[in-house]
């Protein structure tokens, strides 16, 4: 797995270096064959364009603030719940839960 970091996240809009870091992280991960994970999203905007390069999984509060596994769980069974919007919760399952386990 290749990891965006939240630094060049947080800069997908505002700097064409942060934009060109994970652009070229993607192509890379796509390259290798390899699973690509944006760290720290936390707009629409970023989650879009991240998804609109290639990107394949996320994590950051735009799905949810950090939770405790008990709380977790449910929130996976059921798709959704107060922080978690639907749409975003594709591949978030996989994620945490990797790193959990």
């Amino acid at each position: 797995m290749l990891k965006i970091d939240r630094s060049f996240v947080s800069q997908l809009t505002s700097s064409g270096t942060g934009r060109t870091v994970a652009e070229t992280i993607i192509a890379l991960g796509r390259a290798f064959n390899m699973t690509t994970l944006a760290e720290g999203v936390e707009t629409p905007e970023q989650f879009e364009l991240l998804s609109s390069m290639g990107c394949d999984q996320s994590q950051g509060y735009l799905h949810s603030r950090p939770l405790a596994a008990a709380d977790l769980e449910p929130l996976l069974r059921n798709g959704a719940g107060p922080t978690l919007q639907k749409s975003n919760v594709t591949n978030l399952e996989r994620t945490v839960i990797g790193k959990a386990g």
